[in-house]
């Protein structure tokens, strides 16, 4: 969109912003990105995914996911919870690959690779706010 597009709109003609909470719990064909990040000041790492397609939902009389629906997973590098996590996360990958160091897991990872992944989402509650986490296991590079 531009600003001549946007000039011939009200505001109900423009779409609101996606969520980026996880899709339904089931399994998924999705595409990954890894990237470093910050967050609160202390390094993270960060998978996003995107929906490809679902492959089996846990509870089938939720709406399913539409095709491209994104989500993350982050993985907070300065404990040791959150660091088992993203190894048990970049182990399969690095596996498929056949890479053993960090910098090449990253550079691989840096573009979308397809994968098949179970999602589990969960809701919370933090300082007085909902909040969902996401949680993808049994990853398999396709």
């Amino acid at each position: 969109m531009d600003l001549a597009q946007l000039m011939t709109m009200n505001l109900d003609q423009l779409a609101d912003l996606p969520g980026f909470e996880p899709p339904p719990n089931g399994a998924y064909t999705l595409k990954l990105k890894v990237a470093n990040k910050k967050i609160n000041s202390k390094d993270a790492v960060e998978f996003a995914y995107s929906v490809i397609a679902c492959q089996e939902q846990t509870d089938p009389s939720l709406p399913p996911a539409e095709p491209g629906k994104r989500f993350s997973e982050s993985f907070m590098l300065d404990n040791e919870i959150g660091v088992g996590k993203f190894k048990l996360a970049a182990a399969p990958i690095m596996q498929h690959f056949g890479i053993t160091s960090f910098p090449e897991f990253f550079a691989k990872t840096a573009t979308e690779i397809e994968v098949f992944g179970v999602v589990k989402g969960r809701k919370y509650e933090k300082d007085g706010e909902q909040r969902t986490s996401s949680n993808v296991s049994n990853i398999r590079v396709l």
